[in-house]
């Protein structure tokens, strides 16, 4: 259907004058006509459309003074509906003498602004409260522009509306009445589009300034656009109190959405929390799902509670988990950090200058390897595993420090004595001193940057820096390990799991000792072994070029020992 034009649109809404004093004489006739007779209570009971129609005629044959000094308490939605009942009202209350009957209305509506004078009282109404397009009658949800006072929906937008940034020709928007809030939809950049207006108020003022120009008028035009100028600014002056009234009116109408959102959603947290549920697992605005079924303005009827109540389960409990992942993520932090503390006397590290001052030296023994697998401990796991508040972990933290503190003192002490165990009993702390080097080794801690002797490590811990101390994964460990092959071999601490899941290699030890006799240096410890410089190779395998001195001892290990008889040899 063609879009009207807002000329015909609002001609059709008025009625002459002559049809409008017959309305008003023909309804004060038909009001002396019409006179209720009694009936009994049995008759209109069996009659109940004829009692119900027979009400409506005696609403009719009220005086005209009695209805008006009623329709005086009607707000304009009333009288809106009213007018819409049947053929008679509608006439009755478009007529010029219904104007009182709006305005009252319209006054009952604290702070809405006075009618346009470019409207009448029933077009001002029903372009506030219609849902309906002045131009098509189709729906129309977004309210009038105060502006151009019209009332339009998404395809009369598009179809009657121009932005006047994209006219192919410049056009002093001064002269047009143009609202930057009636948007055609939604565009991404509709921030720098705009001001809108009319396409046919365009062409009006178009085909008026050629009409000048075609004349040559030159003083008829600038007077014509003064007085154009004046009209757009008084109908922009006026707009402003009804722009701010929609804008309050918005806002009303959010806070109230609001309110019965926020009531929703206590409802639903006070069942949820009835049926045994953690309120801190409540949170549904990360959920698409959730946001939309908690947060909404719908009221909380039992059918839309038993149909959602499986997806809220469903949302609490996977919030659970992460809520109780992220904290035990974060208490194993504050746990771990004040653990570094603890063991920072006891994480001795290889001192070199060029990581002197990020604490990257070569470790020399365990304790890392703990606290890297701190969170497993029992001990620790205890703390972390519990659904605890922050003020009971806290209290149960502090109860459990000075156990926790005795386990990280002593438990790099008893795994090395453990480990020292299965070496022989004469076997000696190494040389940490090679003739060739031009520095001596020298070791700091993690919480004392000052350099100490190797002689000062405990005496475990010397013994297990051996070059010839080597271990393997138990047997137990060998099926569950990354890696099924029984040659590799570890030096400590350089071990990729707790040191009680490892084992000492005699097979691998001699193989390591009968090559330190080769070298001259029976004493020597694996720091030194695997430092840079030492260029090794196997004398049966010369293919294999240089290797180091962990892969050579599993080169041999895998080559050329096959029992620990020692039986077979190798020339390195």
């Amino acid at each position: 259907m063609a879009p009207r034009s807002r000329a015909v649109t609002r001609h059709s809404t008025r009625m002459p004058d002559k049809a409008t004093s017959q309305v008003s004489r023909s309804w004060r006739k038909r009001t002396r006509l019409i006179s209720p007779s009694p009936t009994s209570d049995s008759d209109s009971e069996s009659k109940s459309p004829t009692s119900s129609n027979h009400g409506f005629q005696g609403f009719m044959s009220l005086p005209v003074d009695v209805f008006v000094n009623i329709a005086s308490y009607f707000q304009l939605q009333d009288v809106l509906a009213l007018s819409r009942v049947n053929s008679f009202l509608r006439r009755l209350l478009r007529s010029r003498e219904s104007e009182p009957i709006w305005r009252s209305a319209r006054l009952n509506l604290v702070g809405l602004p006075p009618c346009p004078k470019e409207l009448s009282e029933p077009k001002y109404a029903a372009l506030l409260f219609s849902k309906i397009c002045t131009l098509c009658d189709r729906r129309a949800l977004q309210s009038m522009d105060p502006v151009l006072l019209e009332r339009l929906c998404g395809k009369c937008k598009d179809t009657e509306l121009v932005d006047l940034a994209q006219l192919q020709y410049e056009f002093d928007a001064s002269l047009l009445f143009t609202s930057t809030t009636i948007l055609p939809r939604y565009s991404e950049d509709w921030p720098e589009r705009g001001p809108w207006c009319f396409y046919d108020d365009v062409k009006v003022v178009k085909v008026k300034l050629d009409e000048f120009d075609a004349a040559g008028d030159a003083n008829a035009k600038e007077s014509w656009i003064k007085r154009r100028q004046e009209i757009v600014k008084a109908r922009e002056q006026s707009s402003e109190p009804l722009r701010e009234w929609f804008q309050q009116l918005d806002a009303n109408r959010e806070a109230e959405l609001d309110h019965r959102r926020v009531a929703r959603e206590t409802e639903i947290k006070t069942r949820l929390k009835a049926l045994g549920h953690d309120e801190r697992d409540m949170v549904f605005r990360d959920s698409s799902v959730g946001s939309s079924l908690v947060y909404n303005a719908s009221p909380l009827t039992d059918k839309a509670w038993k149909e959602m109540l499986p997806k809220l389960v469903k949302i609490i409990k996977a919030n659970h988990r992460e809520r109780i992942s992220l904290k035990r993520e974060s208490r194993c932090f504050d746990v771990l950090d004040w653990a570094q503390k603890i063991c920072g006397p006891k994480i001795f590290r290889l001192w070199h200058k060029d990581n002197y001052y990020y604490n990257q030296g070569l470790e020399l023994n365990a304790t890392t390897i703990l606290l890297d697998g701190l969170e497993s401990q029992p001990e620790v796991e205890s703390l972390l595993d519990g659904d605890l508040s922050d003020d009971e972990f806290e209290r149960h933290f502090e109860s459990q420090q000075p156990n926790l503190a005795d386990l990280l003192t002593s438990w790099v002490d008893e795994q090395e004595a453990r480990l020292v165990s299965m070496m022989p009993c004469d076997i000696l702390a190494p040389d940490f001193d090679h003739p060739s080097s031009e520095s001596t080794m020298t070791f700091v801690t993690d919480d004392n940057p000052t350099r100490l002797p190797m002689g000062a490590l405990p005496i475990n811990t010397q013994t297990l820096l051996r070059a010839d101390a080597i271990f393997v994964h138990t047997p137990s460990e060998l099926d569950q390990h990354t890696s099924t092959s029984t040659n590799i071999c570890y030096f400590y601490p350089d071990f990729d799991g707790l040191p009680d899941t490892f084992t000492y290699s005699n097979l691998a030890s001699e193989i390591a000792a009968s090559l330190l006799a080769c070298l001259g240096r029976p004493n020597a410890s694996h720091l030194e072994m695997t430092s840079a410089g030492y260029a090794l190779e196997c004398g049966m395998c010369p293919d294999t070029g240089s290797l180091g001195w962990k892969n050579l001892i599993e080169h041999c290990l895998k080559e050329h020992w096959v029992d620990e008889s020692g039986e077979g040899a190798c020339n390195a």
